[in-house]
């Protein structure tokens, strides 16, 4: 017996199945992760970029734009009045448990019906950031050139 198919079944199949793809493809979605509260595992997202920096800008216009520094920090030794500012941006922040401190506990071993001592290793969170520092060289209140680097932090609060 040879079965066939009618054509008007062939269009309403691949209809189907297009259809069936369209759907499955649409519900697909990729999000950038948000900010955890403080005391959750997890990673925070990127912080947004400060506005573009140019050289000739005022100390005025670097803090308006910028906010200010973490740090600033006086030129030694050059031929005009400057400092250095300091701005820090955590680029990325990461929580993780690692093994601290190894303790011995009492453990009640049912073989025996005794107490005695086992180990047991106790875990701490570290969060591990990447910071991007930006370090600004002011003259005499203008803005004359600036370097950034990115940096690995590793704390246990």
């Amino acid at each position: 017996m040879v079965r066939s198919s009618s054509p008007s079944r062939r269009p309403l199949a691949a209809t189907v199945l297009l259809s069936i793809a369209a759907l499955l493809g649409a519900g697909c979605e990729t999000t950038a992760p948000t900010a955890r509260s403080s005391g959750s595992a997890g990673t925070t997202a990127a912080a947004p970029q400060p506005p573009p920096l140019k050289v000739g800008m005022t100390a005025e216009q670097v803090r308006a734009a910028w906010g200010e520094p973490s740090e600033i920090v006086p030129l030694e030794n050059a031929p005009k009045p400057g400092e250095t500012w300091r701005y820090r941006q955590v680029l990325r922040s990461t929580d993780r448990q690692v093994a601290a401190t190894v303790e011995e506990v009492p453990f009640f071993d049912p073989l025996t019906g005794a107490y005695r001592p086992q180990k047991e290793i106790r875990q701490s969170q570290e969060t591990i950031s990447i910071v991007q520092v930006t370090e600004l060289i002011m003259l005499e209140g203008q803005l004359v050139g600036w370097k950034r680097s990115l940096n690995e932090e590793r704390a246990f609060p």
